[in-house]
């Protein structure tokens, strides 16, 4: 249960200060001096932590990293929370201090930010879950070189999701977790918004988005790639990856689109890592479809109402996590 003692502690602003050791959480205030216990966790996983709060007096929690559904759960019992960056919740004894750190370049909320490239590792480990896999094969399906995907893994081993050890199979020990990370992430993607009059069948004209990509290949994504992992309900839109966005302009010239910012029936979206067309793609109904976690944060991104029912069908069908 205890923190790794390499993991760098927060620096925490005032009124607040950990004591040696993080065992204890002092609150100074002009009126009052609070001192709070502290349980600090390697792995704050949501079964636990309900559990944990359930099972004993107010207490702080120090972790890493902390969902936004970690912190509902540990608020609503009125428990307070530290995490990596500095970041901090304390609502005891009539004292309420709420902190919120910006994050730095190279981290969100005290975990590393997952490069565009290293999106394909995440992607494949959650894909696969709760297979595991060697360094090698990652490395191959990824078309990522060794060096590059050790580092990225060694990167991920840090935020105590994933284990991985020299010549052992590298294992996801949190994907929900490692999801809500890489949602953190920002998307790498930059959009074009087109309308379609004709033809009327959102089938009929992907075909035909993905008959005028060619070699350059089209990726659906987002509701429409759900419905058709899943067939649970007609859409309305479409979300289709291309290589950039000349050819997105290309394409709805040539089907006769007119770009618009509302109204639109089909988004283009260029990635800044072209592996979104490829890696981890499956060929469904005739159409192309990137990556299933890809499509469902897409799809739990894009989508609203029904669209995110839409993605919890996708997650409950085809992901094991």
């Amino acid at each position: 249960m205890l923190i790794d003692p390499r993991l760098e502690l927060p620096v925490l602003t005032a009124p607040l200060r950990l004591e040696p050791g993080a065992r204890r959480l002092i609150v100074r205030l002009p009126s009052k001096r609070l001192e709070l216990p502290v349980i600090q966790l390697k792995d704050p996983r949501l079964p636990a932590l309900r559990r944990l709060v359930g099972s004993r007096e107010a207490q702080v929690i120090l972790a890493p990293f902390l969902t936004k559904a970690a912190k509902q759960v540990i608020e609503a019992a009125g428990w307070g929370w530290i995490d990596a960056s500095g970041s901090a919740h304390v609502a005891a004894k009539g004292v309420f201090v709420h902190v919120e750190k910006p994050a730095r370049r190279d981290r969100i909320h005290g975990r590393l930010v997952v490069p565009p490239q290293g999106e394909r590792i995440v992607r494949l480990l959650l894909d696969h879950y709760p297979s595991s896999a060697r360094l090698s094969d990652i490395a191959v399906e990824t078309k990522l070189d060794k060096g590059y995907t050790s580092r990225m893994l060694k990167r991920l081993r840090q935020t105590g999701l994933v284990t991985y050890e020299s010549r052992l199979p590298v294992e996801v020990a949190f994907p929900a977790e490692l999801f809500e990370l890489w949602r953190t992430t920002p998307r790498r993607v930059v959009e074009s918004k087109w309308h379609f009059s004709k033809p009327s069948r959102l089938h009929l004209l992907a075909k035909e988005i993905q008959r005028h990509a060619g070699e350059s290949r089209a990726a659906f994504t987002g509701p429409f790639a759900s419905s058709l992992l899943v067939g649970h309900m007609e859409v309305e839109r479409i979300d289709c990856y291309l290589s950039d966005v000349r050819l997105a302009a290309r394409i709805g010239e040539q089907l006769g689109g007119e770009r618009t910012d509302r109204g639109s029936n089909v988004t283009f979206l260029s990635h800044r890592d072209p592996g979104v067309l490829t890696i981890g793609t499956s060929h469904r109904r005739e159409f192309d479809v990137a990556s299933v976690s890809q499509v469902y944060r897409d799809t739990l991104e894009i989508g609203r109402g029904r669209e995110a029912e839409l993605a919890n069908e996708v997650r409950r069908q085809l992901l094991r996590w």
